[in-house]
């Protein structure tokens, strides 16, 4: 039955599951700020679709779950960092060969690095991998039609609701209202957005308790204290000109001090893996020096020397990726063959810790909790530096700035945001593979063979990922930069990691970074990590901050936060009604992963006459404002009330 797995309709179902989970991961990471992990709604669909070609059985369920999730940690891995290209202004649009040839690059780097790593995760340390324990236990179960009709139920009310609120605006897109007392401001804003509202339900209540902790430091705190030093506040009288300002006040200047806490909680995450990934990667480096690999009975992994020659030949590529774009920076043979030899070597090392440390934090966390921006900064952090210091040493033409000049056509910036891609592909694709790979192990499937698939569902999802985020940045444009300019910046996707990457990098060699607000974050940073320290100390752990949490809560739009504090308070209170929760998966999960994915597809969707200049106000009913507000906050209270009621009930 084995054989089996690997047939014609599980590779044709997965590649097509893959495309889907790339475009909706795209949407949803580009407007929420973070990903959510798509495995177990990849096996709810394997199960019910499998099925309507006849006979079949749990190992292709298992590979068509094994390649669709991988379109979604390729997208999840892009997003992290490559629209920072267009957000500095680097690229005026997202090149298909290059993005293309760096994603599918990342990828199978990250499927490659993984395979060595899965005995001393998966077997020697035997970490748990929740996700792909309950992927597992979903392909396991006897029935899932009523998990399936919820999944499909809750993308459909989604869908529905995004489509009246973003192409026709019938439903309002959300609320906000600001004041002044005296010259500080004061106020509150509320996007409608089903996507945030079931991604909050999805992380649950600790983490949106401690995303509003970020969220009421900064705009109960910050902003109206800093809004009290800020001269366009002196006068102003209307609500919709302080909304304005305060959006102004917000991007421009105080978002630093989250990047700066965000930095801090980024290397601290780094820092407390250490022993642990010393340990992984001694064991994975002994197991490559003895040349084989002794796993349990009827489990293989791709031959070693097969890996081997893959790295080889990823490492060529990745060679002449850099070769591309330092010939724009028109150095001599010698320090361009130099540069480009130092910076593919780096690229494997820091790729291959990347890897064991996203692989051994998936282990514990699960893959929708791995702090990838710990990793992300210090890939940045590094590279830049050493750049800078080959610069001095030598004396290199390069421009350091986030625009290249007419004379120096190469940019620091870029090229670090290259390396920072190719590190982030591979540690979520580790990541990816490791939560998969435990899935089989239980199920009892082959590992070659879904690392086999991974590699497929890298290759479909890399062809497609540059017209996605193209027709996307069309459509919406990405943190303040837009492609057309009667686009309205205050409305762009957020694009949360892609836009501190670009921040960072351009902020390193074009010296842009507000240092007074970064270190005012730093210093906050430094600060939770003393009373953390103390908390531990006395036992006081409810008392725990979780930096890069409360960093994403600062960094993040208000607007966007607030639905995604309410789903994490709904699932809270589904919990406290329905104890059963720790015992399976409820309704109200799937259709919560239904509510994400219909938003990010339809979404998707309306991006593409969007894209082609199509003006869906020529035939919205232009509603009264009051009208819209109200129907808006109807439509939002339903699926809230629907996350609920659903979670009353569980898989059987």
């Amino acid at each position: 039955m084995r054989a089996q797995g690997i047939t014609l309709k599980s590779i044709l179902l997965g590649l097509v599951l893959a495309i889907v989970l790339a475009a909706s991961t795209t949407y949803v990471g580009l407007k929420v700020g973070r990903t959510i992990s798509g495995s177990i709604p990849a096996a709810i669909l394997s199960i019910m679709l499998l099925r309507c070609f006849g006979r079949t059985n749990i190992f292709e369920h298992n590979i068509v779950q094994t390649t669709a999730s991988a379109g979604e940690v390729v997208s999840a891995g892009m997003i992290f960092t490559i629209p920072a290209m267009v957000i500095i202004g680097y690229w005026q649009s997202f090149s298909y060969w290059e993005t293309t040839l760096i994603a599918l690059v990342g990828g199978l780097l990250g499927v490659a690095f993984s395979i060595p790593l899965r005995r001393v995760l998966l077997i020697e340390h035997a970490l748990p991998y929740p996700e792909g324990v309950a992927v597992a236990q979903i392909m396991q179960t006897k029935s899932v039609k009523e998990g399936g009709k919820m999944l499909i139920y809750g993308s459909i009310i989604s869908a529905i609701t995004v489509a009246l609120q973003e192409a026709f605006h019938i439903l309002s897109g959300g609320v906000q209202y600001w004041f002044r007392i005296q010259k500080a401001a004061f106020g509150f804003g509320c996007e409608f957005s089903p996507v945030l509202l079931g991604a909050g339900y999805l992380v649950g209540i600790r983490i949106a308790l401690q995303t509003l902790f970020g969220v009421l430091l900064t705009w109960g705190v910050i902003v109206p204290i800093y809004s009290c030093l800020y001269n366009p506040f002196m006068g102003l009288e209307k609500s919709a000109d302080i909304a304005a300002a305060v959006v102004t006040l917000w991007k421009d200047h105080i978002r630093y001090i989250g990047i700066g806490a965000m930095f801090v909680g980024g290397i601290h995450a780094v820092s407390i893996v250490l022993p642990s990934l010393r340990v992984s990667l001694k064991s994975a480096i002994h197991s490559i020096e003895d040349g084989k690999m002794k796993y349990e009975k009827n489990a293989s992994d791709i031959p070693l020397k097969y890996v081997l020659l893959a790295v080889l030949g990823l490492g060529i590529a990745t060679y002449l990726i850099y070769s591309h774009f330092l010939s724009e920076a028109h150095l001599s043979p010698y320090l361009h063959y130099t540069l480009v030899m130092l910076a593919t070597g780096l690229t494997l090392l820091v790729a291959f810790i990347g890897a064991a440390n996203a692989g051994y934090l998936t282990g514990t966390l699960g893959s929708t909790n791995t702090p990838v921006s710990g990793i992300l900064i210090s890939s940045v952090l590094i590279f830049a530096s050493i750049l800078i210091l080959i610069n001095k040493l030598f004396s290199l033409n390069i421009h350091f700035g986030n625009i290249p000049s007419a004379e120096q056509t190469f940019s620091g910036a870029g090229i670090t945001i290259v390396f920072a891609t190719l590190v982030a592909l591979t540690s979520c694709l580790s990541s990816d593979n490791m939560q998969d790979l435990k899935a089989g192990a239980i199920l009892g499937a082959t590992p070659w063979r879904q690392q086999v698939m991974l590699c497929a569902g890298v290759a479909i999802a890399s062809i497609v990922i540059a017209p996605i985020l193209q027709l996307l940045y069309e459509a919406y444009g990405f943190a303040g930069s837009t492609p057309h300019p009667n686009m309205d910046k205050a409305a762009t996707f957020p694009a949360q990691s892609a836009a501190f990457c670009a921040v960072l990098a351009e902020g390193i060699f074009a010296g842009t970074i507000e240092y007074h607000m970064l270190s005012i974050g730093i210093g906050l940073g430094l600060l939770f990590l003393i009373s953390n320290h103390f908390t531990k100390k006395y036992n006081k752990g409810f008392l725990h901050i979780p930096i890069q949490i409360v960093a994403s809560g600062m960094y993040l739009p208000l607007a966007y936060v607030i639905p995604f504090i309410i789903g994490g308070v709904i699932s809270h209170y589904t919990a406290r009604k329905m104890p059963a929760l720790q015992k399976g998966e409820t309704n109200s999960m799937l259709f919560a992963s239904g509510v994400i994915a219909g938003n990010a597809l339809i979404g998707v969707l309306i991006a593409i006459p969007l894209a082609q200049g199509f003006d869906f106000n020529a035939i919205s009913p232009h509603l009264p404002e009051n009208i819209t507000t109200a129907l808006g906050t109807a439509a939002f209270m339903f699926i809230g009330w629907k996350l609920y009621s659903a979670g009353l009930k569980i898989i059987r």
